[in-house]
């Protein structure tokens, strides 16, 4: 009776110390992916002062009737507001948890825009705080 009790507490440290040793490695190995870092509601943005001089900045040049192909299936003309919205409220393919136009300047949907390379974040950051917004025309 004796060692069966030794063999019980044996087989219970056993127990205990694999369960710990498992519990630890698997938390260890938990990962996730981080979403980007959330446009504050704090931002305030305007199409006129804000959007349209960034857009005009950086798409205008290929996205307006007097660009280069404008008759190029898909094609968008950012310079007409209504349009733009449409881009810019449009679930993207690639992802999910962005609009057309979000995946496009981050890069995620192809071709990522502008051509010659992201915008700078703080622009990007304007342009979802707008989108988040319903993409006013104030």
């Amino acid at each position: 009776m004796e060692t069966s009790l030794h063999v019980q507490r044996g087989y219970l440290k056993t127990l205990v110390y694999s369960l710990g040793i498992t519990l630890a490695v698997g938390v260890s190995a938990c990962t996730y992916d981080r979403a980007p870092e959330a446009v504050p509601n704090t931002l305030q943005v305007s199409y006129q002062i804000d959007i349209k001089p960034i857009i005009a900045t950086n798409c205008y040049s290929c996205h307006t009737a007097n660009s280069t192909d404008p008759h190029k299936a898909g094609y968008a003309f950012l310079d007409n507001y209504e349009e733009l919205k449409s881009y810019a409220l449009r679930p993207s393919n690639a992802s999910p948890n962005l609009t057309k136009l979000q995946a496009r300047i981050r890069f995620v949907e192809t071709p990522g825009m502008p051509l010659k390379g992201p915008m700078p974040e703080d622009d990007i950051k304007k342009i979802e705080a707008w989108i988040k917004a319903g993409a006013p025309n104030n």
